[in-house]
């Protein structure tokens, strides 16, 4: 047996706490044959707070989720950096990733939607690939995932 899901997502969390800042967490427990296991979600402020992103991971899940990577100074490569850094984590702990791709029509700084999307749903998914995710369907909705090996 190898080392808990739950360690990886800690030490995956603590270096990218370590390169940016924890801006909330939430965790809810609940108890598996006598082990304490946790759902997670953390909101963590990478290079320089220019980008917000969210995860969120199950201690019994093999995947971690990213909900959210939303850069509020838009084509500067800050999402890129801020990839860099989530990818550079999860290979270090061997964690496995995914995330569905949902273009931002608002601002997460005001609220406002926008009329223009700077990435449509098809740069997004190049966006992604670049970092290793690749798009699966299962039961008719797409997902992307990232396997550490």
């Amino acid at each position: 047996m190898g080392v808990s899901n739950k360690i990886k997502y800690q030490g995956m969390i603590r270096d990218l706490v370590d390169d940016g800042e924890l801006i909330d967490y939430e965790k809810s427990e609940y108890i598996v044959d006598g082990e304490e296991l946790g759902h997670h979600r953390w909101i963590i402020g990478l290079v320089n707070n220019k980008v917000i992103t969210i995860l969120e991971a199950d201690d019994s899940d093999p995947f971690m989720n990213l909900e959210n990577l939303y850069a509020v100074e838009k084509r500067k490569g800050y999402a890129s950096i801020a990839m860099g850094l989530i990818t550079h984590a999860a290979n270090k702990w061997g964690v496995n990733m995914e995330l569905d791709v949902a273009p931002f029509d608002y601002s997460l700084a005001t609220g406002i939607k926008n009329n223009h999307v700077i990435m449509d749903e098809e740069k997004l998914e190049r966006f992604y690939q670049r970092f290793g995710f690749v798009k699966n369907n299962l039961d008719g909705i797409d997902y992307f995932h990232r396997i550490v090996v």
